[in-house]
């Protein structure tokens, strides 16, 4: 059994996502899980900041040339994380099982593990740049969703791609009535701030 993955994230200074991720440093510490929580400069708005996360984990696997998990930085560790069997995959994630197929939250990226491999390097280079390209479209008339195009790049990654499911108890959405029923003792809960501080980031660009 290998050991639990790093854990990474990344805040954007100056905006209220700073004392968010604060609250994630201290529960990694608290368990005593290594973890690398990084600053960015704010991108112009929400959603360009947003995108980063792909760049950013793939440039963390280079770094540390080892397996990490993305949690949002709004979340909080709970519990201490326990091994899974999906930390074998290239790539393990969330996926609804209540949502369609095409729903935009049939999968979550809040937490995410991503593997020392090179087809997880392939789907994260992949991901970044269909972020890329949809934040450039200038017919696009809607949010762009990173787990929208995660979800999208996976279904067509040319090659076997080892995907792993994680349990809710790693990412239990805080107030969700579901997540509230299914999931007692979470790993990690999503607060989700997003839905309070979008606008605000936005307005300060």
């Amino acid at each position: 059994m290998k050991p639990l993955p790093k854990i990474i994230s990344y805040f954007t200074k100056d905006t209220p996502y700073e004392w968010q991720a604060e609250g994630l440093k201290k529960s990694c510490e608290f368990h005593s899980l290594e973890h690398e929580i990084s600053a960015i400069n704010h991108s112009g708005s929400w959603e360009m900041n947003c995108i980063y996360k792909p760049i950013y984990i793939l440039e963390m696997l280079q770094k540390h040339k080892k397996d990490v998990l993305w949690i949002d930085c709004d979340a909080v560790i709970e519990n201490r994380p326990k091994w899974v069997g999906a930390f074998e995959s290239d790539i393990a994630l969330r996926v609804s099982p209540y949502c369609e197929n095409n729903h935009p939250s049939k999968i979550f990226s809040g937490t995410l593990f991503c593997n020392y491999t090179a087809k997880c390097a392939d789907i994260l280079k992949i991901w970044a740049e269909n972020c890329l390209k949809e934040i450039a479209n200038p017919k696009r008339t809607e949010e762009v969703w990173d787990q929208i195009i995660l979800r999208d790049a996976i279904r067509n990654f040319s090659t076997e791609l080892q995907v792993g499911l994680l349990p809710i108890e790693y990412l239990k959405i805080d107030g969700h009535p579901i997540h509230s029923r299914e999931c007692q003792d979470a790993y990690i809960v999503q607060h989700q701030a997003s839905r309070m501080f979008k606008k605000w980031v936005n307005a300060s660009s």
